[in-house]
């Protein structure tokens, strides 16, 4: 524990009982403090980001890539499980998400960090895609590790 080298006792106290344990948990490797209601806002960004102009392979917009996908499925959706690398349907044949995807699953733990979320208590993330020709829509799916599941789903901006 921390010495209290403060004459008054209640200060002292407080050192004890708030500003150590909160020491010992930043000393133990664990650079996060879970905020839960940070997690909606972090999957919301997360997707917009793999939507966005920035997320491209060789060249290619993913973006674009997922509409080209998107008209070549029979039921018009896709699903990414962020968390385990898997699309589905797993009949899709795209070497440019696949690699997307790894580097997004990649990018998570930093991504979750900077809205003070820690991506260990993540259990699902789920980026949804319906809709063919230009227009598709994305829902993502966050689970966390207390159950509570959000589902939220962007704004068709990229139309």
């Amino acid at each position: 524990m921390l010495e209290s080298t403060c004459c008054n006792p209640a200060i002292g106290g407080i050192l004890e009982r708030v500003v150590a344990p909160v020491v010992q948990y930043i000393n133990s490797g664990f650079s996060v403090i879970m905020k839960y209601k940070h997690v909606p806002c972090m999957a919301h960004n997360f997707a917009h980001s793999f939507v966005s102009g920035m997320n491209y392979v060789d060249g290619t917009y993913i973006v674009d890539e997922l509409r080209r996908i998107l008209r070549g499925l029979p039921d018009a959706t896709l699903v990414i499980d962020v968390l385990h690398g898997q699309i589905t349907p797993s009949s899709v044949p795209s070497a440019l998400l696949t690699e997307s995807v790894r580097r997004y699953q990649a990018w998570l733990p930093a991504h979750a960090q900077r809205h003070h979320v820690d991506s260990s208590r993540i259990h699902q993330l789920e980026l949804c895609f319906a809709g063919t020709g230009r227009h598709f829509q994305c829902v993502v799916v966050v689970t966390d590790d207390r159950g509570r599941t959000h589902t939220i789903r962007l704004k068709e901006w990229w139309k």
